[in-house]
């Protein structure tokens, strides 16, 4: 991560979401699960990633977990023109006043011991107010809420994913490398069937569909090789 926030700065603007992963043979889930989910979350994402993804990635052999049918909730600042006019405030130099006001960028490193230290520099906003209580440069007390509106919540979405008529959001599961797929597909399966859609914390969402698992279908083939072996030696 650090790595990244270096050379975020040199990239072109507008560039915000950055993600680098390993992509082989076995970048591929091992399973996959969905669960039908309603439209009264206030933020859908944030309570999967809290509630399923992070005892999933707790799992040993697990390597990494992705949510898709659902976003992360966002800041939104929705300027209204009229109020910009009338106070002959460039937007575009609002824009790059509110990039340069919230970051977050490496600082460097300094050695403690036998540890290698990472600095970092992190102005990032952390609530509404600060936003909407930012002073405009070159506007003396003029502030982002006089001329904008500051919201808090899940991105605008123009698709859907269902699952039996049914809104959904689904869970990627991958492995570690050199983890064994049927151990950890199974602990997956146990703990999400088992354990998680039966805890008040989700909210009522309270069923899964396993969509896709890659160690049953190792176990199918086991299956199917030791009953070709036994007709085999019947026959023989």
């Amino acid at each position: 991560r650090d790595r990244i926030d270096r050379l975020a700065a040199e990239l072109p603007e507008g560039v915000t979401d950055i993600r680098v992963m390993k992509r082989n043979d076995e970048a591929m889930p091992v399973l996959i699960m969905s669960f039908p989910v309603s439209d009264e979350y206030p933020d859908l994402y944030a309570l999967v990633e809290e509630q399923i993804l992070r005892p999933i990635e707790q799992i040993d052999g697990v390597a990494r977990s992705e949510i898709w049918g659902a976003r992360p909730a966002r800041a939104e600042i929705e300027i209204v023109q009229e109020r910009a006019n009338a106070h002959g405030i460039n937007i575009y130099s609002i824009v790059r006043q509110l990039q340069r006001d919230n970051f977050s960028l490496s600082s460097g490193w300094i050695r403690e011991g036998a540890q290698k230290l990472f600095e970092r520099s992190d102005s990032r906003f952390t609530t509404l107010e600060e936003i909407e209580n930012l002073p405009i440069e070159g506007y003396p007390g003029l502030r982002i809420r006089d001329i904008a509106n500051v919201t808090y919540g899940p991105r605008e979405r123009r698709w859907v994913q269902r699952i039996d008529g049914d809104r959904s959001v689904t869970v990627s599961v991958y492995k570690e490398s050199m983890a064994n797929t049927v151990e950890v597909t199974d602990k997956v399966f146990d703990l999400v069937q088992n354990d998680l859609i039966h805890r008040p914390q989700l909210g009522g969402i309270n069923t899964v569909h396993f969509v896709f698992n890659q160690g049953n279908n190792i176990k199918g083939s086991l299956d199917q090789l030791a009953t070709t072996g036994m007709w085999g030696a019947i026959f023989a």
